[in-house]
């Protein structure tokens, strides 16, 4: 009788790693002109304020994700940046989930930008504002 041929070891590869969120390797489609306004708002171009609204899974974190590794300040999730001295860019993440606190903190961020010549702020909901939305 013949010996049972051992079985082959498999080894299980990292063939699914997802590469860090970026402007550029976010798939714009229909959003052309949000990724646009993000690369402005990076460079100090653009608006002041940006919206990003859209439904879960349409990319709206992953540009802010993108913004804040690119140097933009950004809070944790349900958290508002502090205002730095002098122009900067700002990023707030699923501003419809903030608390009463938060809120109030973002308010007083909203006015620290309008105030500071060369600065941006990107909010992000998951519903629209009804103005100046660039991003659906």
């Amino acid at each position: 009788m013949n010996a049972p041929t051992p079985r082959p070891v498999q080894f299980t590869l990292d063939l699914l790693h997802r590469p860090a969120p970026s402007l550029e390797n976010f798939i714009a489609g229909a959003n052309a002109v949000a990724l646009a306004a993000l690369r402005d708002a990076l460079a100090g171009r653009g608006p002041q304020f940006v919206h990003l609204w859209g439904p879960p899974g349409s990319g709206r974190s992953h540009l802010l994700e993108a913004l804040a590794r690119a140097g933009a300040s950004a809070g944790g999730p349900g958290c508002v940046p502090s205002h730095a001295a002098g122009p900067g860019l700002y990023v707030v993440d699923d501003v419809d989930q903030l608390e009463d606190l938060e809120q109030a903190a973002l308010f007083a961020l909203q006015n620290e930008v309008r105030g500071t010549a060369g600065s941006r702020l990107v909010l992000n909901t998951l519903f629209s504002l009804g103005t100046n939305d660039v991003c659906h």
